[in-house]
C-alpha cells in the first residue's frame, strides 16, 4: 500500500506541476527537463523506472482480488447490474491510481520508460494466459479498457510533444554523443578489462581514457546498465549479478505455478513484472544506479519472494 500511495503521490504531483507550466520540486523551482512530467526527479527516465515498477505491482494487487460470487443462472438484469457495480466499487481506486500513474509515465516523454512498461505488461499478459485463460482474458480486457481511457485523456491534455519524442529516435542515438557512440567506446573498455573489470564506481573516471567523440559531456554512466557492470565488475561480477536475477527468477515462476491463492499469485506477478520492466530498461539507461529506484526494486523482489513462500494460513 506504501508503494503504491509513493507512486500515485508522484504521479499526481508531477502531472499538476506540468499542466500548471510553472514547474518546481517542492519549494524550488524547476530548471532541467520543464517540458515533461519528472514528479519530485530531476530527471525524466528515472521517475518513468519508479513508476514502471510500481504499476505492475498495482496491476498484480488488482488481480489479487477475489471476484464476487456471480449467480450466473440468474437472468435478472438487476442482479447482473449490482455485480457490476460491486466490481467497480472494488476496483475503481485501483483503476485510477494506474490511470494516474500511467498518465504520468506517458507524459514523462521517456520513450525507454514506456516501452519498459507495455513489455512488463505483456509479459503478465503472457505468464496469466499460460497458467488460465480466464484470467488472461481477465487482464487483456482490463489492459484494452485502461487503454482506451489513456488515449482519450492523453488525447485531451496533448500527446504531441510524446509523439516528437519517438520521432527523434534516429537521431538522438546515432549523433556523435549519442548512445550508440558511447556504448562503442564501452565495448573497448569491457575489451582491456574483461575478468575483473576496472571496480565498481570507477566508470566516470576510466571512460574519458577511451572516448573517441569530442564531446565536452561528463560520462558518468554508460547509459547501459549491463555494459556498465560488465566494464566496473568484468565477467565475473556480471555473471554474479546477472546470474542470480535469473536464478531469482527462474524459481519465483516456478512456485508461482504451484501456487492457487489469488493474492499470492496476484502479487508475486506484479513483483516479477515489475523487475522484468526494469530490467528491460536498463539497456538504455542507468535506473540500477540511482539509489531511491534501486531500493525500490530490492524491496520489490523481496516482497515478491515473501509472496510467493506465504504458507497457506497466512495467505
Amino acid at each position: 500500500f506504501i508503494l503504491m500511495l509513493v507512486g500515485c503521490f508522484e504521479a499526481f504531483y508531477g502531472l499538476v506541476e506540468y499542466l500548471s507550466r510553472h514547474q518546481h520540486i517542492f519549494l524550488f523551482k524547476k530548471k532541467y527537463y520543464t517540458d515533461c512530467v519528472t514528479g519530485t526527479y530531476i530527471n525524466r527516465n528515472h521517475f518513468a523506472g519508479y513508476l514502471e515498477m510500481v504499476i505492475p505491482l498495482t496491476l498484480g494487487y488488482f488481480l489479487s482480488q477475489r471476484s464476487p460470487v456471480i449467480n450466473r443462472k440468474s437472468k435478472s438484469w438487476r442482479y447482473h447490474l449490482s455485480t457490476v457495480d460491486t466490481r467497480l466499487s472494488i476496483n475503481s481506486l485501483l483503476i485510477f491510481a494506474v490511470i494516474i500513474m500511467i498518465l504520468a509515465l506517458i507524459f514523462s516523454q521517456s520513450r525507454m520508460g514506456i516501452l519498459s512498461l507495455l513489455s512488463s505488461m505483456g509479459f503478465m499478459a503472457l505468464m496469466l494466459i499460460s497458467s488460465s485463460k480466464r484470467k488472461g482474458r481477465r487482464i487483456l480486457s482490463f489492459i484494452f479498457t485502461v487503454t482506451l481511457i489513456l488515449i482519450f485523456w492523453g488525447a485531451w491534455i496533448g500527446l504531441d510533444p510524446v509523439m516528437k519524442r519517438f520521432s527523434v529516435v534516429s537521431q538522438n542515438w546515432t549523433s556523435e554523443s549519442g548512445r550508440l557512440a558511447v556504448w562503442k567506446d564501452t565495448v573497448n573498455l569491457i575489451k582491456d578489462f574483461p575478468i575483473l573489470g576496472t571496480g565498481l564506481g570507477t566508470y566516470e573516471h576510466i571512460f574519458p581514457k577511451y572516448k573517441t567523440f569530442t564531446s565536452r559531456n561528463v560520462y558518468k554512466h554508460a547509459h547501459n546498465d549491463y555494459m556498465e557492470f560488465l566494464s566496473e565488475a568484468g565477467l565475473i561480477g556480471f555473471i554474479i549479478i546477472f546470474g542470480g536475477v535469473g536464478f531469482y527468477m527462474i524459481k519465483i515462476i516456478g512456485k508461482w505455478r504451484e501456487r492457487r491463492d489469488p493474492f499470492v499469485k496476484g502479487i508475486t506477478l506484479g513483483g516479477l513484472s515489475a523487475l522484468v520492466s526494469l530490467l528491460f530498461h536498463s539497456i538504455t539507461d542507468f535506473n540500477l544506479h540511482i539509489p531511491a529506484n534501486a531500493m525500490l526494486l530490492a524491496v520489490i523482489m523481496g516482497l515478491t519472494f515473501s509472496s510467493v513462500n506465504l504458507r497457506r494460513s497466512e495467505a
